[in-house]
């Protein structure tokens, strides 16, 4: 299955994945398989253990309780410990695993609950008149009903596809409808000082051009921050980037624009004291500094000591001309740097920007904004195809587990539609009972599957990727017909010898 699913997902796929065998990663995975059998089958085969031959005669009637004792607890304690601790072997991201597996713990609690909740409160309704929602409702509480199970195994797989849908909506939405009304429609890079007027004037005149802007632009490494080595600081992860390689850095009289300044004060106009730097305040708070701290910069081989004077809010979302380190006006001006430019056009101008601009200044690079956007939001596309394909999975996994239940319990499904048949209920009956019962399971699912996909699917786009949030309704619809559809064709694909039983010969089997 790898295999094969691979040879599908490598066109899906920003990085193809490498076919092989791995033996730590097959012994792992072994191991997962076997602690989650003994987990599942430990409970039942030590009640059947102390099943007594009595017992067996009086199952049909009743079904005795058999806790397992403090020490069979322990030994399944143990194997769950087992189980949760095996994905942190070797892990380089601990925080990240627990945080998984926290997150599936809670969505299975809660659906477990929901489980439960639905059986109870349907053990508790009153008697509807109606025969067939009657019988619907009964077969939600009955000894042996699958209600627990259906909803735990629809509701994590349709979980996951709302989690999946909302977030790729929200992405969707942040490329398709923000970003290109705002971002500029090309980038310049390396344009030279003496080639800048000629630049800005020359694109000025191509009508449909407007918002020309350029900055310095050099690069740096921070190597130092308050003395301590930059890779011996200690920092969040989401900011340990900026310490590692190059970074693009600027120096410039004036707050950039779409910058707010959260703390310290900006130099004044003309400043030509020691050197200061304007730096990003998430990662200043991921760094652990603020105002105040120096930190040492190489730029073409010189380091550079600066002191922080002010924090600034980024809007990296702009796409605009953004830096998280910005110098004074002083400490870089004699350096031999180049400018990065920006400019915004209209479709129809495009074209002529880009062959009039490169033909002039053939030095010059130009990226094009609406392909990095597209290319973007094709990657974005070929992890949902992936994650889809994941949620499938999960999906197939609990049609097994309904399928495992139903084959269960089919003897109880046979022997209630024989006796509703001597009673004269007809195929059509028992059907529409068996509709009702699974679309009232299905659409209590789908609705703790949306809220439970709404919620964590606020958690990733909202505070992990810092995007703004839309609640998109069609997905959560979708989730919930889906959750309706799945039940009862599953439900009906597991009960479909109960449709078409014989009384005469069930009986006759049954009291054999």
């Amino acid at each position: 299955l790898p295999g094969i699913a691979a040879s599908y997902l490598a066109e899906q796929l920003p990085v193809p994945p490498r076919g092989g065998i791995y033996p730590l990663s097959l012994l792992r995975a072994a191991l997962f398989g076997l602690l989650a059998v003994l987990i599942f089958a430990l409970p039942p085969l030590v009640r059947a253990r102390r099943v007594k031959a009595a017992a067996l005669f009086r199952r049909l009637v009743a079904r005795p309780r058999r806790p397992l004792s403090p020490r069979d607890y322990m030994l399944l304690g143990a194997l769950v410990v087992a189980f949760l601790a095996l994905p942190l072997v070797g892990s380089e991201e601990t925080r990240f695993v627990l945080s998984v597996e926290l997150g599936v713990a809670l969505v299975l609690g809660l659906l477990l609950a929901t489980g439960l909740l639905i059986r109870d409160l349907a053990s508790r309704l009153p008697r509807p008149r109606r025969m067939l929602l009657r019988l619907a409702i009964a077969n939600l509480h009955r000894p042996g009903a699958p209600t627990v199970g259906t909803v735990i195994a629809l509701g994590l797989g349709l979980t996951l596809f709302a989690t999946l849908a909302l977030v790729e909506g929200n992405l969707r939405h942040q490329i398709d409808r923000n970003l290109p009304e705002e971002a500029p429609a090309f980038f310049f890079l390396d344009l030279q000082r003496d080639q800048i007027e000629d630049f800005t004037a020359t694109a000025q005149t191509i009508t449909g051009v407007g918002n020309v802007t350029a900055v310095p632009y050099l690069r740096g490494q921070i190597v130092a921050i308050n003395g301590v080595a930059a890779n011996a600081v200690e920092a969040d992860p989401d900011s340990r980037w900026v310490l590692r390689g190059d970074r693009g850095l600027t120096f410039s009289d004036q707050l950039p624009a779409d910058n707010r300044l959260v703390a310290g004060a900006w130099w004044e106009p003309g400043y030509a004291g020691p050197p200061q730097i304007s730096f990003d305040a998430e990662l200043a708070r991921g760094l652990g500094i603020g105002i105040g701290d120096r930190m040492t910069i190489t730029v073409l081989g010189r380091q550079i000591e600066a002191e922080i004077a002010s924090l600034r809010e980024i809007d990296w979302g702009s796409m605009g001309i953004n830096f998280a380190i910005v110098f004074d006006p002083a400490t870089l001006a004699a350096a031999p740097f180049a400018y990065l430019a920006t400019l915004h056009a209209t479709p129809a101008a495009e074209a002529e920007a880009y062959r009039l601009l490169t033909d002039r200044f053939p030095n010059v690079s130009a990226v094009r904004m609406k392909e990095v956007l597209g290319e973007i939001g094709r990657i974005v596309g070929q992890m949902g195809t992936a994650i889809r394909a994941a949620a499938m999975v999960t999906i197939l996994a609990g049609a097994l587990v309904l399928a495992g239940a139903a084959a269960a319990g089919a003897r109880e499904r046979i022997y209630d539609a024989v006796l509703l048949k001597v009673l004269g209920g007809t195929r059509r009956t028992i059907l529409m009972m068996l509709v009702i019962e699974y679309l009232c399971l299905g659409v209590v699912t789908g609705l703790v599957a949306a809220l439970l996909g709404t919620g964590a699917a606020y958690l990733v786009a909202a505070e992990l990727m810092d995007l703004e949030w839309i609640f998109l309704p069609g997905a959560v619809a979708a989730t919930i017909a889906a959750s309706m559809l799945l039940a009862i064709v599953l439900g009906l694909a597991g009960t479909y010898r109960a449709l078409s039983a014989r009384p005469a010969a069930a009986l006759r089997a049954f009291a054999q």
